[in-house]
């Protein structure tokens, strides 16, 4: 896999999930988004992201992106996340 490709694919993404509102990520709890990309090489990558609590429900929330391309790397996807907290600021970022 392209690291490269895929930490620009993922990166993406999540920007996408960034600019969504704290309710909108609510709304998202327990139903998981499953994306294919095609790359401009060809390859085919499988996005995920999920949101979950971060603590007592009515907090923050953790958004965690993941990528992979179906290959030996499915069993280890690069993966990175952010914290919304209910006042719409970021937590903990890494």
């Amino acid at each position: 896999m392209d690291r490269e490709t895929a930490e620009t694919i993922l990166h993406a993404t999540m920007s996408e999930f960034r600019r969504r509102s704290y309710r909108e990520l609510v709304s998202m709890l327990g139903r998981g988004q499953r994306r294919e990309i095609l790359a401009p090489d060809g390859t085919r990558f499988q996005v995920e992201v999920q949101v979950v609590w971060d603590g007592p429900r009515d907090g923050p929330v953790r958004v965690i992106g993941a990528i992979d391309d179906g290959r030996a790397r499915a069993l280890k996807p690069l993966t990175t996340d952010f914290l919304l907290g209910p006042d719409g600021r970021f937590l903990d970022e890494r």
